[in-house]
């Protein structure tokens, strides 16, 4: 027999892990930002990260230069990429917020 708590835990994983699958990723809840945190770890140009932030779901993209990263669109599915990371989510509250859903 499960605990309460996971109980509830598991409950709230199968919510989100329906909501990514019928979120719609609109443009306006896409957000990219640059990570540039990897720098000097391992990665000479760090990596682009793409997140719905109605639903959580990301995509990363790593080893771009400079001007590639400025042609990174706004969506989440493959963009052509040598090395995208698709079906990512994020792990924090900041990553999920977003100017253009603010109310």
């Amino acid at each position: 027999m499960k605990s309460q708590l996971l109980q509830l835990r598991e409950q709230h994983e199968n919510q989100v892990e329906e909501l990514r699958k019928t979120c719609e990723h609109k443009q306006q809840w896409i957000t990219i930002r640059h990570d540039k945190s990897a720098v000097g770890c391992g990665s000479l140009y760090g990596c682009v990260v793409v997140t719905c932030c109605n639903c959580g779901t990301q995509k990363i993209i790593w080893e771009l230069d400079s001007k590639e990263q400025k042609t990174v669109k706004k969506q989440l599915t493959r963009q052509g990429f040598k090395d995208e990371r698709l079906d990512c989510s994020a792990d924090y509250d900041w990553e999920l917020r977003n100017p253009n859903m603010e109310t």
